[in-house]
């Protein structure tokens, strides 16, 4: 849990995330579904108030993904 999310930032987030991975879908470009969903929830995070998402734990997941 990077962020307590609200339901008005969830459902920007969500509708963000559908729009890229279909927008990924239709140039044939490979997303994953968890990067863009994880990537919205930050971005929903940082336009709220960026101090008050936990960078730490975004920070472990992006290095999980480069492994």
């Amino acid at each position: 849990n990077f962020y307590r999310i609200q339901g008005p930032q969830g459902l920007s987030a969500q509708l963000s995330s559908a729009g890229t991975v279909l927008a990924c879908g239709m140039v044939g470009f490979p997303a994953s579904t968890t990067q863009v969903i994880a990537g919205s929830i930050m971005g929903a995070a940082a336009a709220k108030n960026a101090r008050n998402a936990r960078w730490s734990v975004a920070q472990e997941i992006m290095v999980s993904w480069l492994v």
